[in-house]
């Protein structure tokens, strides 16, 4: 059984690949462009996403509901942001609109690495959720570990820019006393928000932002569809970039349809994450995902 599929008319268009894409975006002259962001790339090569304003603000106002359908809690929840600034990156001020959206009481800590300081203002605060990259997340917590649990209030860890495996979730929960550990959302610079979780989220699961994204998943070897089941590349197609125009982009992330209606009663078409292009390997003729043997290794 073949998966949801794009349009006709939009599979007319080529897949266009990450060189594609920032020749597109060095082409780009539009005098309307409010926003250009930078990131290291996955390549180690800098790359550039540029926004108009109309466009950037459109899509951190859906990335808001996202949030709230991952478990924040607008009217209650004070929310530390942690994410990286300055350079001309794009999470930390991406969260700071989307948190203003929401009218969340915000603290803008940013990456820092002094860990002291940032569970001191956590405490003065009342902080109950913060936002962040895993790896910093995971190291604050772990360092500070014994000083959280005491304050107990704690509760929200919404993470991004890399997944948790189930022991790290595990970790927080048990051992930090947190009780919300979702992604906090799943997007780039370059593609933007893509996906989010709800509470009945597991994993790499996410709902996409039918708004913002048209979903194509495509086989390894050939562009077509791929199977009930079966993982493929992710190819996106924005709904909310008008310049430039982001068509049937593949991001370089590999995925699987989740069959079935969720029990959040959200009807956004499901996903699951399953790892980069780059991991997947060929041994005589099956394919074999890296991601794979590092979730079983993970839960064993």
């Amino acid at each position: 059984q073949l998966m949801p599929t794009a349009p006709q008319n939009l599979q007319q268009h080529p897949v266009m690949h990450k060189d594609e894409f920032q020749q597109l975006a060095g082409n780009n002259k539009d005098p309307h462009i409010g926003l250009i962001v930078r990131s290291g790339g996955s390549s180690g090569k800098t790359a550039y996403s540029q926004f108009r304003w109309a466009d950037y603000h459109k899509q951190m106002n859906e990335t808001s509901h996202g949030l709230v359908a991952a478990g924040l809690d607008p009217k209650h929840d004070v929310v530390m942001n942690l994410f990286a600034a300055g350079y001309m990156y794009g999470s930390f001020i991406s969260f700071w609109t989307i948190l203003e959206y929401l009218g969340v009481q915000q603290l803008p800590m940013g990456m820092v690495p002094e860990y002291d300081l940032i569970v001191e203002e956590i405490i003065q605060h009342n902080v109950t959720a913060v936002v962040g990259m895993t790896p910093h997340l995971l190291a604050l917590l772990s360092d500070q570990r014994e000083r959280l649990k005491a304050y107990g209030k704690l509760k929200k860890v919404y993470y991004g820019g890399e997944g948790l495996s189930s022991a790290q979730k595990n970790f927080l929960i048990e051992q930090c006393g947190v009780e919300v550990v979702r992604s906090v959302t799943y997007g780039s610079n370059d593609a933007g928000p893509m996906g989010y979780q709800c509470e009945h989220s597991t994993g790499g699961i996410h709902h996409l932002f039918s708004n913002l994204q048209q979903l194509e998943i495509l086989k390894f070897d050939v562009d077509e569809p791929v199977e009930e089941g079966e993982v493929g590349r992710l190819i996106f197609s924005s709904r909310a970039r008008t310049s430039p125009e982001v068509l049937r982009y593949e991001i370089g992330d590999l995925g699987r349809w989740v069959s079935g209606e969720c029990a959040c009663g959200r009807q956004d078409l499901r996903f699951e994450l399953m790892g980069r292009l780059g991991d997947v390997f060929k041994a005589s003729s099956p394919f074999l995902n890296y991601a794979n043997f590092v979730k079983v290794l993970s839960e064993s």
